[in-house]
Protein backbone atom coordinates (compact mmCIF):
# COMPACT_ATOMS: atom_id res chain seq x y z
CA UNK A 1 0.00 0.00 0.00
CA UNK A 2 2.73 2.48 0.90
CA UNK A 3 4.65 1.70 -2.27
CA UNK A 4 1.56 2.49 -4.32
CA UNK A 5 1.20 5.63 -2.18
CA UNK A 6 4.67 6.82 -3.25
CA UNK A 7 4.16 5.88 -6.89
CA UNK A 8 0.84 7.70 -7.06
CA UNK A 9 2.57 10.75 -5.55
CA UNK A 10 4.97 10.56 -8.50
CA UNK A 11 2.12 10.52 -11.03
CA UNK A 12 -0.90 12.44 -9.74
CA UNK A 13 1.36 14.72 -7.68
CA UNK A 14 3.26 15.66 -10.86
CA UNK A 15 -0.05 16.42 -12.58
CA UNK A 16 -1.16 18.78 -9.81
CA UNK A 17 2.19 20.64 -9.86
CA UNK A 18 2.24 20.93 -13.66
CA UNK A 19 -1.25 22.46 -13.74
CA UNK A 20 0.30 25.59 -12.16
CA UNK A 21 4.00 25.12 -12.87
CA UNK A 22 3.60 24.90 -16.66
CA UNK A 23 2.06 28.39 -16.82
CA UNK A 24 4.83 29.90 -14.71
CA UNK A 25 7.48 28.03 -16.69
CA UNK A 26 6.27 29.27 -20.09
CA UNK A 27 5.93 32.85 -18.90
CA UNK A 28 9.38 32.99 -17.32
CA UNK A 29 11.40 30.95 -19.84
CA UNK A 30 9.76 32.00 -23.11
CA UNK A 31 8.22 35.36 -22.17
CA UNK A 32 4.65 34.40 -23.06
CA UNK A 33 1.70 36.33 -21.74
CA UNK A 34 -0.41 34.68 -19.04
CA UNK A 35 -3.38 33.95 -21.32
CA UNK A 36 -1.27 32.11 -23.90
CA UNK A 37 0.75 30.28 -21.23
CA UNK A 38 -2.51 29.20 -19.55
CA UNK A 39 -3.71 27.83 -22.90
CA UNK A 40 -0.56 25.74 -23.23
CA UNK A 41 -0.98 24.56 -19.64
CA UNK A 42 -4.52 23.46 -20.49
CA UNK A 43 -3.08 21.16 -23.17
CA UNK A 44 -1.25 19.27 -20.42
CA UNK A 45 -4.43 18.84 -18.36
CA UNK A 46 -6.61 17.92 -21.33
CA UNK A 47 -4.56 14.74 -21.91
CA UNK A 48 -6.28 13.37 -18.81
CA UNK A 49 -9.52 12.95 -20.78
CA UNK A 50 -8.35 9.67 -22.33
CA UNK A 51 -4.83 8.95 -21.06
CA UNK A 52 -5.84 7.67 -17.60
CA UNK A 53 -8.45 5.34 -19.07
CA UNK A 54 -5.86 4.18 -21.59
CA UNK A 55 -3.52 3.19 -18.75
CA UNK A 56 -6.28 1.22 -16.97
CA UNK A 57 -7.25 -0.54 -20.21
CA UNK A 58 -3.65 -1.53 -20.91
CA UNK A 59 -3.34 -2.84 -17.34
CA UNK A 60 -6.40 -5.05 -17.76
CA UNK A 61 -5.18 -6.43 -21.07
CA UNK A 62 -1.81 -7.33 -19.61
CA UNK A 63 -3.49 -8.94 -16.63
CA UNK A 64 -5.42 -11.24 -18.96
CA UNK A 65 -2.25 -12.08 -20.84
CA UNK A 66 0.34 -12.61 -18.07
CA UNK A 67 -1.43 -11.89 -14.79
CA UNK A 68 -0.47 -9.43 -12.06
CA UNK A 69 3.11 -9.34 -13.30
CA UNK A 70 1.91 -7.53 -16.41
CA UNK A 71 0.25 -4.81 -14.31
CA UNK A 72 3.41 -4.23 -12.27
CA UNK A 73 5.63 -4.09 -15.33
CA UNK A 74 3.30 -1.54 -16.91
CA UNK A 75 3.54 0.72 -13.84
CA UNK A 76 7.32 0.44 -13.83
CA UNK A 77 7.72 1.26 -17.51
CA UNK A 78 5.30 4.20 -17.43
CA UNK A 79 7.01 5.78 -14.41
CA UNK A 80 10.45 5.35 -16.03
CA UNK A 81 9.27 7.01 -19.25
CA UNK A 82 7.53 9.76 -17.30
CA UNK A 83 10.64 10.63 -15.32
CA UNK A 84 12.83 10.55 -18.42
CA UNK A 85 10.48 12.86 -20.33
CA UNK A 86 10.39 15.32 -17.40
CA UNK A 87 14.17 15.62 -17.55
CA UNK A 88 14.07 16.00 -21.34
CA UNK A 89 11.41 18.71 -20.93
CA UNK A 90 13.69 20.63 -18.58
CA UNK A 91 16.52 20.75 -21.17
CA UNK A 92 14.37 21.55 -24.23
CA UNK A 93 15.26 24.98 -25.66
CA UNK A 94 12.46 25.67 -28.18
CA UNK A 95 8.85 26.43 -27.40
CA UNK A 96 7.51 23.97 -29.96
CA UNK A 97 9.76 21.19 -28.64
CA UNK A 98 8.69 21.93 -25.08
CA UNK A 99 5.01 21.65 -26.03
CA UNK A 100 5.54 18.31 -27.79
CA UNK A 101 7.61 16.85 -24.93
CA UNK A 102 5.09 18.14 -22.38
CA UNK A 103 2.25 16.33 -24.18
CA UNK A 104 4.27 13.10 -24.27
CA UNK A 105 5.20 13.06 -20.60
CA UNK A 106 1.63 14.13 -19.72
CA UNK A 107 0.42 11.03 -21.56
CA UNK A 108 2.77 8.81 -19.50
CA UNK A 109 1.77 10.56 -16.26
CA UNK A 110 -1.98 10.07 -16.71
CA UNK A 111 -1.56 6.48 -17.93
CA UNK A 112 0.54 5.67 -14.84
CA UNK A 113 -2.32 6.89 -12.64
CA UNK A 114 -4.78 4.50 -14.29
CA UNK A 115 -2.30 1.61 -14.11
CA UNK A 116 -1.68 2.17 -10.39
CA UNK A 117 -5.38 2.08 -9.60
CA UNK A 118 -5.63 -1.15 -11.57
CA UNK A 119 -3.60 -2.80 -8.78
CA UNK A 120 -5.37 -1.16 -5.81
CA UNK A 121 -8.38 -3.58 -5.61
CA UNK A 122 -6.03 -6.59 -5.32
CA UNK A 123 -4.13 -5.33 -2.29
CA UNK A 124 -6.87 -6.13 0.24
CA UNK A 125 -10.29 -7.58 -0.51
CA UNK A 126 -11.72 -6.48 2.85
CA UNK A 127 -10.26 -2.96 2.95
CA UNK A 128 -10.42 -1.88 -0.67
CA UNK A 129 -11.88 1.51 0.21
CA UNK A 130 -9.17 2.24 2.79
CA UNK A 131 -6.42 1.30 0.37
CA UNK A 132 -7.94 3.42 -2.40
CA UNK A 133 -8.26 6.44 -0.11
CA UNK A 134 -4.70 6.12 1.19
CA UNK A 135 -3.21 5.76 -2.29
CA UNK A 136 -5.23 8.74 -3.52
CA UNK A 137 -3.89 10.86 -0.66
CA UNK A 138 -0.39 10.15 -1.97
CA UNK A 139 -1.07 12.37 -4.99
CA UNK A 140 -1.76 15.41 -2.80
CA UNK A 141 1.30 14.69 -0.66
CA UNK A 142 3.48 14.52 -3.77
CA UNK A 143 2.21 17.87 -5.03
CA UNK A 144 3.16 19.48 -1.72
CA UNK A 145 6.72 18.09 -1.90
CA UNK A 146 7.24 19.16 -5.51
CA UNK A 147 5.73 22.57 -4.75
CA UNK A 148 8.42 23.21 -2.15
CA UNK A 149 11.05 22.20 -4.71
CA UNK A 150 9.75 24.66 -7.33
CA UNK A 151 9.64 27.38 -4.70
CA UNK A 152 13.23 26.96 -3.52
CA UNK A 153 14.98 25.85 -6.75
CA UNK A 154 15.23 27.18 -10.32
CA UNK A 155 12.69 25.71 -12.73
CA UNK A 156 15.23 23.56 -14.56
CA UNK A 157 16.66 22.12 -11.35
CA UNK A 158 13.17 21.55 -9.97
CA UNK A 159 12.17 19.61 -13.07
CA UNK A 160 15.33 17.51 -12.90
CA UNK A 161 14.69 16.76 -9.20
CA UNK A 162 11.10 15.75 -9.93
CA UNK A 163 12.14 13.52 -12.87
CA UNK A 164 14.77 11.76 -10.75
CA UNK A 165 12.29 11.05 -7.96
CA UNK A 166 9.78 9.65 -10.44
CA UNK A 167 12.35 7.34 -12.03
CA UNK A 168 13.53 6.13 -8.60
CA UNK A 169 9.94 5.33 -7.57
CA UNK A 170 9.53 3.01 -10.54
CA UNK A 171 12.02 0.53 -9.03
CA UNK A 172 9.84 0.16 -5.92
CA UNK A 173 7.57 -2.14 -7.89
CA UNK A 174 10.02 -4.96 -7.15
CA UNK A 175 8.91 -4.94 -3.50
CA UNK A 176 5.16 -5.12 -4.18
CA UNK A 177 3.74 -8.41 -2.88
CA UNK A 178 0.09 -9.19 -3.47
CA UNK A 179 -1.40 -12.41 -2.02
CA UNK A 180 -2.01 -15.26 -4.51
CA UNK A 181 -0.43 -13.22 -7.33
CA UNK A 182 3.02 -13.08 -8.91
CA UNK A 183 5.44 -10.25 -8.23
CA UNK A 184 7.44 -8.17 -10.67
CA UNK A 185 10.28 -10.69 -10.85
CA UNK A 186 9.60 -13.62 -8.52
CA UNK A 187 6.55 -15.65 -7.58
CA UNK A 188 3.74 -17.19 -9.57
CA UNK A 189 0.01 -16.72 -9.76
CA UNK A 190 -2.17 -19.04 -7.73
CA UNK A 191 -3.73 -21.98 -9.57
CA UNK A 192 -7.23 -20.67 -8.88
CA UNK A 193 -6.29 -17.26 -10.25
CA UNK A 194 -5.02 -18.84 -13.46
CA UNK A 195 -8.17 -20.94 -13.85
CA UNK A 196 -10.40 -17.90 -13.29
CA UNK A 197 -8.47 -15.95 -15.93
CA UNK A 198 -8.71 -18.80 -18.43
CA UNK A 199 -12.44 -19.22 -17.82
CA UNK A 200 -13.00 -15.52 -18.40
CA UNK A 201 -11.05 -15.58 -21.66
CA UNK A 202 -12.92 -18.68 -22.85
CA UNK A 203 -16.28 -17.08 -22.03
CA UNK A 204 -15.30 -13.90 -23.85
CA UNK A 205 -14.29 -15.92 -26.89
CA UNK A 206 -17.62 -17.77 -26.86
CA UNK A 207 -19.53 -14.50 -26.60
CA UNK A 208 -17.53 -13.06 -29.47
CA UNK A 209 -18.25 -16.05 -31.66
CA UNK A 210 -21.93 -15.93 -30.73
CA UNK A 211 -22.23 -12.29 -31.73
CA UNK A 212 -20.40 -12.98 -34.96
CA UNK A 213 -17.76 -10.31 -34.43
CA UNK A 214 -15.11 -12.32 -36.27
CA UNK A 215 -17.30 -13.17 -39.25
CA UNK A 216 -16.39 -11.32 -42.39
CA UNK A 217 -19.00 -9.32 -44.22
CA UNK A 218 -18.90 -11.49 -47.33
CA UNK A 219 -18.92 -14.72 -45.39
CA UNK A 220 -22.22 -16.59 -45.51
CA UNK A 221 -23.65 -18.90 -42.95
CA UNK A 222 -23.31 -22.61 -43.82
CA UNK A 223 -26.45 -24.12 -45.28
CA UNK A 224 -28.33 -26.82 -43.48
CA UNK A 225 -27.41 -30.37 -44.57
CA UNK A 226 -29.89 -31.97 -47.00
CA UNK A 227 -32.49 -34.30 -45.62
CA UNK A 228 -31.55 -37.98 -45.70
CA UNK A 229 -33.46 -39.96 -48.29
CA UNK A 230 -34.00 -43.68 -48.41
CA UNK A 231 -35.15 -46.40 -46.04
CA UNK A 232 -34.88 -45.84 -42.28
CA UNK A 233 -31.60 -46.92 -40.68
CA UNK A 234 -31.34 -50.31 -39.01
CA UNK A 235 -32.03 -50.72 -35.32
CA UNK A 236 -28.31 -50.70 -34.42
CA UNK A 237 -27.78 -47.31 -36.09
CA UNK A 238 -30.96 -45.95 -34.51
CA UNK A 239 -29.66 -46.93 -31.09
CA UNK A 240 -26.37 -45.18 -31.79
CA UNK A 241 -28.18 -41.94 -32.65
CA UNK A 242 -29.88 -42.01 -29.25
CA UNK A 243 -26.58 -42.30 -27.41
CA UNK A 244 -25.87 -39.36 -25.11
CA UNK A 245 -22.35 -38.27 -24.23
CA UNK A 246 -21.41 -37.74 -20.59
CA UNK A 247 -19.48 -34.46 -19.98
CA UNK A 248 -15.82 -35.23 -19.55
CA UNK A 249 -14.49 -34.26 -16.08
CA UNK A 250 -11.33 -32.10 -15.89
CA UNK A 251 -8.09 -34.03 -16.02
CA UNK A 252 -9.62 -37.06 -17.75
CA UNK A 253 -7.72 -38.30 -20.81
CA UNK A 254 -9.49 -39.97 -23.68
CA UNK A 255 -12.94 -39.83 -25.22
CA UNK A 256 -15.83 -39.33 -22.80
CA UNK A 257 -17.84 -42.44 -21.96
CA UNK A 258 -21.22 -42.91 -23.55
CA UNK A 259 -24.42 -43.23 -21.59
CA UNK A 260 -27.26 -45.23 -23.13
CA UNK A 261 -30.66 -45.96 -21.73
CA UNK A 262 -30.58 -49.61 -20.69
CA UNK A 263 -33.83 -51.66 -20.76
CA UNK A 264 -35.09 -52.78 -17.35
CA UNK A 265 -34.18 -56.28 -16.24
CA UNK A 266 -36.97 -58.86 -16.67
CA UNK A 267 -38.63 -59.95 -13.46
CA UNK A 268 -38.54 -63.57 -12.45
CA UNK A 269 -41.82 -65.36 -13.23
CA UNK A 270 -43.93 -65.90 -10.16
CA UNK A 271 -45.27 -69.39 -9.54
CA UNK A 272 -49.01 -69.39 -8.87
CA UNK A 273 -50.17 -70.90 -5.61
CA UNK A 274 -51.79 -74.29 -6.22
CA UNK A 275 -54.37 -75.57 -3.75
CA UNK A 276 -55.51 -79.16 -3.93
CA UNK A 277 -59.16 -79.59 -4.90
CA UNK A 278 -61.55 -80.52 -2.09
CA UNK A 279 -62.18 -83.95 -3.64
CA UNK A 280 -58.49 -84.88 -3.22
CA UNK A 281 -58.50 -84.10 0.50
CA UNK A 282 -59.30 -86.66 3.16
CA UNK A 283 -61.69 -86.06 5.98
CA UNK A 284 -58.80 -85.43 8.37
CA UNK A 285 -57.30 -82.83 6.01
CA UNK A 286 -60.66 -81.14 5.65
CA UNK A 287 -61.02 -80.97 9.40
CA UNK A 288 -57.56 -79.48 9.80
CA UNK A 289 -58.29 -76.97 7.03
CA UNK A 290 -61.52 -75.93 8.71
CA UNK A 291 -59.70 -75.44 12.01
CA UNK A 292 -57.05 -73.29 10.36
CA UNK A 293 -59.66 -71.19 8.60
CA UNK A 294 -61.62 -70.70 11.80
CA UNK A 295 -58.42 -69.73 13.67
CA UNK A 296 -57.48 -67.21 10.96
CA UNK A 297 -60.96 -65.68 10.96
CA UNK A 298 -60.94 -65.45 14.73
CA UNK A 299 -57.49 -63.87 14.66
CA UNK A 300 -58.66 -61.27 12.16
CA UNK A 301 -61.67 -60.50 14.29
CA UNK A 302 -59.49 -59.93 17.32
CA UNK A 303 -56.89 -57.86 15.45
CA UNK A 304 -59.33 -55.63 13.59
CA UNK A 305 -60.41 -52.74 15.72
CA UNK A 306 -63.84 -51.34 15.18
CA UNK A 307 -65.30 -48.16 16.64
CA UNK A 308 -67.53 -48.74 19.65
CA UNK A 309 -71.22 -48.95 18.87
CA UNK A 310 -73.21 -45.79 19.47
CA UNK A 311 -75.14 -45.52 22.68
CA UNK A 312 -78.76 -44.56 22.68
CA UNK A 313 -80.84 -43.30 25.54
CA UNK A 314 -84.39 -44.60 25.80
CA UNK A 315 -87.19 -43.08 27.73
CA UNK A 316 -89.66 -45.58 29.21
CA UNK A 317 -93.22 -45.04 28.13
CA UNK A 318 -95.99 -45.97 30.45
CA UNK A 319 -98.40 -48.53 28.99
CA UNK A 320 -101.98 -47.44 28.91
CA UNK A 321 -104.32 -49.18 31.23
CA UNK A 322 -106.27 -52.00 29.59
CA UNK A 323 -109.69 -53.22 30.36
CA UNK A 324 -110.19 -56.92 31.22
CA UNK A 325 -111.64 -57.62 27.78
CA UNK A 326 -108.70 -55.97 25.98
CA UNK A 327 -106.22 -57.84 28.17
CA UNK A 328 -107.85 -61.14 27.31
CA UNK A 329 -107.63 -60.36 23.57
CA UNK A 330 -103.95 -59.41 23.92
CA UNK A 331 -103.10 -62.61 25.79
CA UNK A 332 -104.80 -64.75 23.13
CA UNK A 333 -102.89 -62.97 20.39
CA UNK A 334 -99.57 -63.53 22.22
CA UNK A 335 -100.24 -67.25 22.53
CA UNK A 336 -101.06 -67.55 18.84
CA UNK A 337 -97.89 -65.63 17.89
CA UNK A 338 -95.71 -67.87 20.09
CA UNK A 339 -97.14 -71.01 18.56
CA UNK A 340 -96.55 -69.75 15.02
CA UNK A 341 -92.95 -68.85 15.91
CA UNK A 342 -92.30 -72.35 17.24
CA UNK A 343 -93.67 -73.88 14.02
CA UNK A 344 -91.37 -71.71 11.88
CA UNK A 345 -88.33 -72.64 13.97
CA UNK A 346 -89.10 -76.36 13.75
CA UNK A 347 -89.50 -76.14 9.97
CA UNK A 348 -86.12 -74.32 9.64
CA UNK A 349 -84.34 -76.95 11.74
CA UNK A 350 -85.74 -79.77 9.64
CA UNK A 351 -84.55 -78.07 6.44
CA UNK A 352 -81.03 -77.57 7.88
CA UNK A 353 -80.81 -81.23 8.89
CA UNK A 354 -81.90 -82.27 5.39
CA UNK A 355 -79.27 -80.04 3.78
CA UNK A 356 -76.47 -81.35 6.03
CA UNK A 357 -77.44 -84.99 5.29
CA UNK A 358 -77.34 -84.29 1.54
CA UNK A 359 -73.87 -82.74 1.76
CA UNK A 360 -72.46 -85.67 3.76
CA UNK A 361 -73.81 -88.12 1.19
CA UNK A 362 -72.19 -86.18 -1.62
CA UNK A 363 -68.80 -86.09 0.14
Amino acid sequence: TWILYVQYACSFGVELVMNNGAVLYFTSEYGLITERAATLGFIYSSMNIFARALGGLASDRLNLAVGMRGRLWLITILLLLEGAMIIVFAFTQSLEGSIVVMCIFSLFTQAAEGAIYGVVPYVSKLYTGSVAGLVGAGGNAGSVVYGFGFRSLPYRDAFVMMGAIVMASSFLSVFIRIPTHAGLISGEDNHQVILARERFMAQRERDRMYRGDEMEEDEELPEDPPARMGPPPPASVARLTETKLVPQPPGMVGPPPSRTRQPPLPLAPQQPMVHPPPSAMSSVDRAVERERTAAAVGHLKTVRTEPPPPTYTTTPVAEPSLSPASYANKSSNSVMGASMTEDIVEEGRSRMDTTATTKDERM
